[in-house]
C-alpha cells in the first residue's frame, strides 16, 4: 500500500520524490528519496502486464489517435532536467457508434526521434490519425497504416496565430473549419454508412474549397514575400516564425516559377497607341554567371498613359547600358502598338536622342530633370543637402530659360566653392536641358512633380538591397514583376494637376493626340 501511495501521489499530484520524504519526515516516518524511488520501480514492473494488454488492446487494427507531450526528466546523479517525450495513443470510437471501450496507452521515450513511433506502430495496421510530424512519414509509405491528418492539430496553429494578431485569413479559416466541425457535430453517433453519406455530401466540398482557398493563401503570402526581396531561406524561415509552418524551399520554387509565365505576358502585352511622358531608365543588380557574380542593368520604361496614370511599359536585361540597346527596347515598344511618345525624359547617355528620334521622329527629348537633380546630390552633405536643393529648385522651376541661367549663376555663388561639379554639370548639358523651358508651366509640372521614376526606382531597390546576387536573369526579372505588382496597386489616381498638363498637351501637340484619344 505504501509503494502505491508513493507512486499514485507522483503522478497524480506531481509531487517530487524528495518532497514527499519531506511529507514523510514531518510525519515520523523516515523514507529517503531513494527507496521511494524503488517502491516506485516496484509498481511500475507490477503494472508493466497491464500496460502490456493496454498496448495491445489500443493497437489493435483498427483507428488510433496518437499525439506527444514533452516531459521534464532528472537525469540522475547530474541534478540537471533534460525533456524526454511521452507517446499517447488513443482507441476512442464511441463517436462512431462503437460498443468497444476507450483505452490510452503511453510510451515513454528520451526524445523525439521518429524512430519511437515506428516501433511502437511496428505491428499495427489501420488508420492513425496524427498532427504533421515528420517521424510518421516512414509508417505511410510501408502502406499498412493509412495517414488521417488531425484538424485539431491543424486548428490549434490557426487559432494561436489569430489569438496573438487577428487577421481576415485567420478570421476567415477559423470559420471554415468551424463549419466541418458543425457537420461532425451534427453526425456523431450515426452509423458508420450514414456518417460517410453525409461527409461525401457535406463534408468534401468543404474540404476541397479549403484546400483551394488555402493553397491561394500560400502562394500569395510567398509571392507577396518574395516581392519583398526575401530570399528562399528567409521565406522559409518566416513562415516558421509565424505560423509554426513547415514551407519547403521546392515548394517556393514551384510557386515564384509559376511568375515566370505571368512576366513573359505582361512583358508582351499590348500598349497603348500614345503616351504623352515616357521615362527611360536603368538600374543595376549584381547576378551570378559561370561562378562569379557580375553587374547588369535593368532597363525600364515608364509611361505616364493619356489619363495621367503610371504604367511601367517593359523591363529589360542586359549586361551594360547603350544607345544601342535602347534602339532595341523602342523598337520593341513601337511593335506592341506604342505609335508615339510626346517627351521622353532620359539620362544623359551618349547617343540616347539619336536612338530614340530614329523610333519616335517627332519625340521630344529632355534630359530628365530627376536624374540631374539625383546626380547633383549624390556627394552633397547632409547638413547642405536643403540648402542646394532649394537651389536647384530655383533653376529647373524658373519661368523662363532666362530666370534659369540667372538661377544657376546665383546657385553657383552660393555653392561653387564646396561643389564646383554641380553648376558645372548643369552648364555642361544645357543644351539637353533648355528645352524643358519651351513647355507651358503645366507640362514641366508633369515632368518634375511626379517623382515617377524615382518613386518607381525605390520600390526595386527595396525588393533588392537583402539579396547580395541573384542567381539567375530569371530571377531578377521575377523580383522586379512582382515588386511592380505590388506598387502598381497604388498608381490607380491620375498624377496632381494632370488635367490641366493634358489640356496644354493637346494645345501644344494637338495634330499628334487627336487619333489617340
Amino acid at each position: 500500500m505504501a509503494c502505491w501511495h508513493a507512486s499514485s501521489r507522483r503522478s497524480s499530484r506531481n509531487t517530487y520524490l524528495n518532497r514527499q520524504s519531506e511529507i514523510y519526515r514531518r510525519q515520523g516516518v523516515e523514507l529517503s528519496r531513494a527507496t521511494l524511488g524503488r517502491w516506485s520501480g516496484a509498481v511500475s514492473e507490477l503494472l508493466e502486464p497491464i500496460w502490456d494488454l493496454l498496448r495491445q488492446y489500443v493497437l489493435m487494427p483498427g483507428k488510433v489517435h496518437t499525439d506527444d507531450i514533452p516531459v521534464p526528466v532528472q537525469e540522475p546523479g547530474s541534478g540537471k532536467t533534460r525533456t524526454g517525450r511521452l507517446w499517447v495513443y488513443v482507441r476512442d470510437d464511441r463517436n462512431a457508434g462503437s460498443p468497444l471501450p476507450p483505452a490510452v496507452w503511453f510510451a515513454y521515450s528520451p526524445d523525439r526521434k521518429g524512430v519511437h513511433p515506428q516501433q511502437h506502430l511496428a505491428g499495427y495496421s489501420g488508420i492513425l490519425q496524427a498532427d504533421a510530424y515528420g517521424g510518421y512519414n516512414a509508417l505511410y509509405e510501408e502502406g499498412r497504416i493509412t495517414e488521417a491528418a488531425c484538424m485539431v492539430h491543424a486548428r490549434r496553429k490557426i487559432h494561436d496565430v489569430h489569438v496573438r494578431i487577428p487577421t481576415d485569413i485567420t478570421t476567415e479559416a477559423l470559420k471554415r473549419i468551424g463549419e466541418l466541425y458543425a457537420i461532425e457535430a451534427d453526425i456523431r453517433g450515426s452509423p458508420a454508412a450514414e456518417r460517410l453519406t453525409v461527409r461525401k455530401s457535406r463534408t468534401l466540398p468543404l474540404m476541397q474549397s479549403l484546400y483551394g482557398w488555402i493553397q491561394e493563401q500560400m502562394d500569395s503570402q510567398i509571392l507577396s514575400l518574395y516581392a519583398k526581396g526575401m530570399t528562399t531561406r528567409e521565406i522559409v524561415a518566416t513562415f516558421k516564425e509565424m505560423y509554426d509552418a513547415d514551407v519547403s524551399p521546392a515548394l517556393i520554387s514551384k510557386v515564384t516559377d509559376a511568375v515566370k509565365e505571368q512576366v513573359i505576358e505582361w512583358q508582351n502585352r499590348p500598349l497603348e497607341s500614345l503616351y504623352p511622358i515616357v521615362y527611360l531608365d536603368c538600374i543595376v543588380v549584381k547576378v551570378r554567371h559561370n561562378g562569379s557574380v557580375i553587374n547588369k542593368a535593368v532597363f525600364l520604361a515608364l509611361g505616364i498613359n493619356t489619363e495621367g496614370q503610371k504604367e511601367l511599359l517593359g523591363m529589360w536585361i542586359a549586361e551594360n547600358e547603350g544607345a544601342k540597346f535602347w534602339l532595341n527596347v523602342l523598337t520593341e515598344l513601337k511593335n506592341r502598338g506604342l505609335q508615339d511618345i510626346l517627351i521622353a525624359c532620359v539620362d544623359g547617355l551618349k547617343g540616347f536622342p539619336d536612338a530614340i528620334n530614329s523610333v519616335y521622329p517627332q519625340t521630344h527629348i529632355q534630359l530628365c530633370i530627376i536624374h540631374m537633380v539625383r546626380n547633383s546630390l549624390k556627394y552633397v552633405s547632409w547638413k547642405d543637402y536643403k540648402g542646394v536643393t532649394s537651389g536647384l529648385k530655383a533653376v529647373y522651376q524658373s519661368p523662363t530659360e532666362d530666370g534659369a541661367l540667372q538661377a544657376l549663376e546665383d546657385f553657383a555663388g552660393l555653392w561653387d566653392d564646396k561643389y564646383p561639379q554641380i553648376s558645372k554639370s548643369w552648364l555642361a548639358h544645357w543644351e539637353n536641358l533648355n528645352t524643358f523651358f519651351g513647355y507651358p508651366p503645366d507640362i514641366r509640372k508633369a515632368i518634375y512633380t511626379t517623382n515617377a521614376i524615382e518613386s518607381l526606382n525605390s520600390v526595386i531597390r527595396q525588393a533588392i538591397k537583402k539579396r547580395k546576387a541573384f542567381p539567375t536573369d530569371d530571377s531578377v526579372r521575377k523580383v522586379i514583376y512582382l515588386a511592380i505588382q505590388s506598387a502598381s496597386k497604388k498608381w490607380s489616381m491620375p498624377i496632381q494637376n494632370w488635367r490641366l498638363a493634358m489640356s496644354r498637351f493637346i494645345i501644344e501637340f494637338g495634330d499628334r493626340i487627336d487619333g489617340h484619344l
